[in-house]
């Protein structure tokens, strides 16, 4: 019996597989992130000769040790990266401090992430995947 199956009713055998993703979803706990420490961070780095914002925030997460190779429970995909060049991105491309805190979570939202569905991208080998968690 699959997880979606334990979690509805055993009426349910025939519900459409939207509803056993939501089910899926609806079972996942909330992550908890805080932009204090972020703001506090790009407080510090506006003080002359202090350290680059972003390289600030890729030491802040590195002393949580969330940089590394992570799985994904629901795809069993296993070579998903966090590392400092995906903190320069999201920083250079604009983020601001609440999503530049959600890299906090990103670990356990790569891992307990639910795939919604994956559409090929415009190049043959690239895909572009939906998920939810």
């Amino acid at each position: 019996m699959n997880f979606a199956e334990s979690v509805l009713p055993r009426e349910a055998v025939f519900v459409p597989s939207a509803n056993k993703t939501r089910a899926k979803f609806d079972a996942l706990a909330s992550p908890e992130v805080s932009s204090a420490a972020i703001r506090t961070i790009r407080e510090s780095s506006t003080v002359p000769g202090s350290r680059n914002f972003a390289s600030s925030v890729v030491d802040f997460l590195r002393q949580k040790h969330l940089f590394g190779k992570y799985r994904n429970n629901d795809t069993g995909w296993d070579d998903i990266n966090i590392g400092s060049s995906t903190v320069k991105s999201i920083i250079h491309h604009g983020g601001r401090d609440g999503k530049i805190a959600l890299i906090e979570a990103a670990p356990d939202l790569i891992r307990n992430g639910i795939l919604l569905e994956t559409n090929p991208k415009k190049q043959r080998w690239a895909y572009k995947s939906y998920f939810c968690g």
